[in-house]
């Protein structure tokens, strides 16, 4: 299983309703129906994007694609064309108006 990582959800961070974490395990998982698979029809069958805190282990699922991966803002970082320090939870640069997105 890959590192927890903070994820949005149609344009809000996922947090954990039971701990309140916000870092995740991600999968994709396929929704099958009896039906579609005694047809060999698997391939028509949705899928759900699952969530498991990576702190208490509750799932959360989702039958929307519209999740992101957050990237890590928490520390401060180096401004890439002039050097600054971009603080935490910014992606742009505050002196010359450089982003990493």
């Amino acid at each position: 299983m890959s590192d927890p990582q903070k994820f949005i959800i149609s344009g809000l961070p996922l947090q954990c309703n039971h701990c309140k974490n916000d870092k995740f395990h991600h999968q994709i998982i396929l929704l099958n129906t009896r039906v579609m698979t005694f047809l060999d029809l698997d391939w028509l069958n949705s899928d759900a994007e699952v969530f498991a805190c990576s702190n208490c282990g509750h799932l959360m699922w989702f039958s929307t694609n519209a999740v992101t991966q957050q990237d890590d803002t928490s520390e401060p970082t180096a401004c890439l064309a002039c050097d600054a320090t971009i603080p935490p939870g910014t992606a742009t640069c505050p002196k010359c108006g450089w982003s990493y997105k």
